[in-house]
């Protein structure tokens, strides 16, 4: 009897063992807390796609009108030179360094500036509409111009953003497909510091997958010529 008592004790604990293996193996296997990763290349094909929905040029030239000769520069209220490197359709807006925004039109093939000497930032775009613009008139000829390089850029409109936000909620289906992915997502416009930009697109997420999340740098531009540093959200799963 105590032989058969001892044996019987190795089998309880050699069933116990092999209880625990299982167990063990089914929660590896069937892991409820397991984190179902996107794959990146997902991720960076839906922000390709939704890039490619937004982003407009948007060039960037420095002008430097400076006095010419003895006396040069008195009284200039203006000045104006041709320029043939922009889009005959873009608008611009310009910036004096030191002193902001002033009014500036480029029409035909020149750029007027109501303003005097000085340095100055033009941003040319079809995407931005001033409200404001000078009507170019004679300008005092004793400036001298000094043309920068033009520098083209891509930077995300905020306007095509706020419409495919729009076109998330009315046609998320539609936009899935026409940026190539069967994932789900979601995006909303941050500031720097992470509070909201004012574009949201957010659909619920499913129970117990797994966010994918990460934060684009990007510039933004406005119809009005502004242009900020913000962060685009982009959410993935499923």
């Amino acid at each position: 009897m105590i032989k058969k008592k001892g044996f019987t004790n190795v089998e309880f604990v050699i069933s116990f063992v092999i209880f625990i293996l299982f167990v063990f193996f089914l929660l590896i296997i069937l892991n409820p807390f397991k984190q179902y990763q996107i794959d990146p290349v997902v991720i960076n094909k839906i922000q390709r796609g939704l890039m490619g929905e937004v982003e407009v040029s948007v060039s960037k030239l420095g002008i430097k009108a400076k006095a010419q000769g003895q006396g040069g520069g008195v009284g200039a209220t203006c000045f104006s030179v041709d320029y043939n490197d922009f889009e005959s359709t873009n608008k611009i807006f310009v910036d004096k360094v030191g002193s902001g925004n002033v009014l500036a039109v480029f029409s035909g093939s020149q750029i007027f500036v109501d303003s005097g000497i000085g340095d100055y930032i033009v941003y040319s775009s079809d995407e931005f509409n001033p409200l404001n613009t000078p009507t170019p008139r004679q300008c005092a000829q004793n400036i001298e111009i000094v043309l920068g390089i033009n520098e083209e850029y891509q930077y995300v409109s905020y306007r095509l953003l706020a419409d495919l936000a729009t076109e998330y909620e009315s046609d998320y289906e539609g936009l899935k497909q026409r940026i190539g992915t069967d994932s789900e997502f979601s995006f909303e416009l941050l500031d720097l510091d992470l509070t909201p930009g004012g574009i949201t697109a957010i659909k619920g997420k499913p129970g117990k997958l797994d966010i994918n999340a990460r934060n684009i740098p990007i510039k933004v531009v406005w119809e009005d010529g502004r242009i900020e540093d913000m962060l685009l959200n982009l959410r993935v799963w499923g």
